[in-house]
């Protein structure tokens, strides 16, 4: 609530941006996956940490980072465990919001 200053108007805006916005970012990182394009998928997967960290949800906000230093790194084989493992903690991160 402190990065929105407690307006739980602009908080539920955000979220349902979010919520909106998810289903296409993840089709965006699983597709840089499959294509190999790990500039494609750090660079999604940064768009992701950014979106995440307005709501300070950890661990979801800290795999996305994972996920953006292996495709800068271009470790895709590490890629599709944490593009796995980010799908699992935004569910739960979803939750709470």
């Amino acid at each position: 609530m402190a990065r929105v200053e407690s307006d739980t108007d602009l908080l539920s805006t955000l979220v349902a941006v979010f919520k909106a916005d998810r289903p296409s970012m993840m089709a965006e990182i699983e597709e840089a996956l499959l294509a190999g394009d790990a500039v494609a998928l750090a660079d999604t997967a940064h768009t992701m940490k950014g979106a995440l960290s307005v709501f300070g949800v950890e661990p979801a906000r800290s795999i996305a980072d994972r996920l953006e230093a292996a495709g800068r790194a271009k470790r895709l084989d590490t890629a599709g465990y944490l593009y796995e493992d980010l799908g699992r903690a935004i569910v739960v991160a979803e939750e709470g919001l």
